[in-house]
């Protein structure tokens, strides 16, 4: 117990004499998210899209493929409002 209270004050010490390794982690943390939500949405709006709007062979297994993705993001957030 007393090494995850040691871990804590640690990091919060980092965190108040702005440690550049500490902000170099976060920018680089930052910047790799920044780059997958890029791409996912040039990816992802246009193909969901032309699924929802397009009928194409294959078009009735990808529906349910999609669909637990859905589902689960629904149960997560009426879990965390517990």
């Amino acid at each position: 117990m007393r090494d995850l209270l040691d871990g804590f004050i640690q990091a919060f010490q980092l965190i108040m004499i702005g440690d550049p390794a500490l902000y170099e982690a976060i920018s680089l943390s930052l910047r790799v998210t920044g780059v997958a939500l890029l791409f996912s949405t040039l990816v992802g709006i246009p193909l969901g899209a032309w699924m929802g709007l397009k009928q194409f062979p294959g078009g009735d297994w990808s529906w349910p493929c999609c669909t637990p993705g859905w589902a689960f993001r629904r149960w997560w957030l009426a879990c965390s409002s517990i």
